[in-house]
């Protein structure tokens, strides 16, 4: 039983950071070959495995353990967005802004805005979600924490970014400033 409530839950921690095992075991030091095997539930954990775990993915062991719904990355905030530890104070120390933080419903609203104002606003609000990304996946100057925070954080950024690609509606009138852009990020997806 408790076998599988940890596969389940490894499962989950893994999809919701939007990371390979490959890079789970960067962050856990967990070799991928265990990570699978507790992933699907074809062995049991030593409790200094279970540790390195939950260090590498921000929780405790108890909570990888016990019976309940899967380990959230953290409580959700007032806004009814998930709180990202850290991510959001690093985005706005690095970029001035925090945009890769808002909720679905926050980013459609403020496209909404952008665009009753102007195109130009549109493409500023969009640019500034693109900007936040590529630090995200080429984060310069960074602590080994930092990195480890932002290695987790890059698949949930990169589909933020994709729903502000739709939500900004660029993409029907794509200039060559917004095709920039787009290549930026798409070489950024492959080096990362």
């Amino acid at each position: 039983m408790m076998q599988e409530i940890l596969a389940r839950k490894l499962r989950v921690l893994r999809a919701e950071r939007g990371i390979t095992l490959q890079e789970a075991e960067e962050l856990t030091g967990v070799t991928r070959e265990t990570l699978g095997a507790l992933e699907h539930g074809q062995r049991g954990a030593y409790t200094n495995t279970l540790q390195k775990i939950a260090e590498g993915y921000g929780t405790t062991v108890e909570d990888l353990v016990k019976e309940g719904l899967a380990v959230p990355l953290a409580e959700a905030s007032e806004t009814g967005r998930p709180a990202s530890p850290g991510l959001e104070d690093w985005l706005l120390e690095r970029c001035g802004h925090a945009l890769l933080t808002l909720s679905d419903q926050e980013l459609e609203e403020a496209f909404e805005k952008a665009h009753d104002e102007d195109p130009e606003a549109v493409k500023a609000l969009f640019q500034g979600i693109t900007d936040e990304l590529l630090a995200v996946l080429r984060p310069a100057d960074v602590s080994r924490e930092e990195e480890m925070l932002l290695r987790s954080r890059r698949g949930a950024a990169t589909l933020q970014w994709a729903k502000a690609f739709t939500e900004s509606g660029l993409y029907a009138n794509a200039d060559e400033e917004f095709q920039k852009s787009v290549k930026a990020i798409a070489e950024a997806l492959q080096a990362a």
